[in-house]
């Protein structure tokens, strides 16, 4: 990542020599098979995250990474409930779920009374999820 240098009053810009890592391309979660979800934005947009520097430190005072992810993954926050999503996923039975629960570390479940399973992390190894597009078949 690119480290930010200030230039004036409104004016931000990448220090010099430096490349920029091109974005990656979205990826792809399953249906929510007719759950409602709601949500609300919190924190910094993603493109002001602090993140960790080349010695795996935050690079703001005052800042813990999430969780222990790779250093091109980890996002730094002030608090723990700033932590954004990683991974979402619907599960259509409790033996779905057990399997999601097995493989990654600290999966929250909602259970829709009706036809399956939220499943959501904050610690699943992956950049946060910032868009969600949901169709119904």
């Amino acid at each position: 990542m690119c480290p930010q240098v200030s230039c004036g009053k409104n004016c931000e810009g990448n220090a010099a020599g430096c490349k920029e890592k091109p974005a990656r391309p979205p990826v792809l979660m399953n249906d929510l098979g007719g759950f409602l979800v709601c949500g609300r934005r919190g924190g910094d947009p993603f493109e002001r995250a602090v993140r960790l520097d080349k010695n795996g430190k935050c690079q703001k005072k005052g800042y813990k990474p999430c969780y222990k992810m790779s250093r091109e993954n980890t996002i730094c926050v002030k608090d723990k409930r700033q932590c954004p999503i990683t991974w979402i996923k619907w599960a259509k039975d409790k033996t779905e779920v057990s399997a999601e629960e097995k493989k990654f570390k600290n999966v929250k479940v909602l259970d829709s009374k009706v036809n399956g399973f939220l499943l959501f992390s904050k610690a699943v190894d992956s950049l946060p999820v910032i868009s969600i597009k949901m169709l119904q078949e």
